[in-house]
């Protein structure tokens, strides 16, 4: 297995997954800093990328994952600016406070099994 790592094809997958985090870490961090008037940008986006993808897969055991920005992440994070100016509240703090209560909530729904209650709304999950 240790041999397997030092090959050829795993060298150009590795480089193929760094460039490609990369980026989409750059072209999301450019859009947010954009966005967000500077708060969100192409750095905290590069070291988070970074960060999370070097512990999630130690703690989680899925080396595979790619962690970073995406569509939605990057649509909710610009619902949240206009819904801070609009409320007339700071972004960094809602940004925050959201997500210690969305952590709270899939604590909960994780301690209570509450994806079980897709079965009262339909009789298939994919749909």
């Amino acid at each position: 297995d240790l041999k397997d790592g030092f090959d050829m094809k795993a060298f150009i997958t590795v480089l193929y997954l760094f460039w490609g985090a990369l980026a989409n870490a750059v072209a999301f961090g450019a859009l947010l800093g954009d966005k967000t008037e500077g708060y969100m940008g192409a750095t905290e986006t590069l070291l988070a990328t970074a960060a999370l993808g070097m512990m999630y897969p130690l703690l989680c055991g899925q080396p595979l994952t790619i962690m970073g920005a995406t569509g939605p992440i990057a649509a909710y994070i610009l619902a949240l600016r206009s819904l801070g100016n609009v409320v007339g509240v700071k972004f960094l703090p809602l940004y925050a406070w959201s997500g210690i209560f969305l952590s709270m909530f899939l604590f909960l729904a994780s301690m209570f099994s509450l994806s079980n209650a897709i079965r009262k709304v339909t009789r298939f999950t994919e749909e």
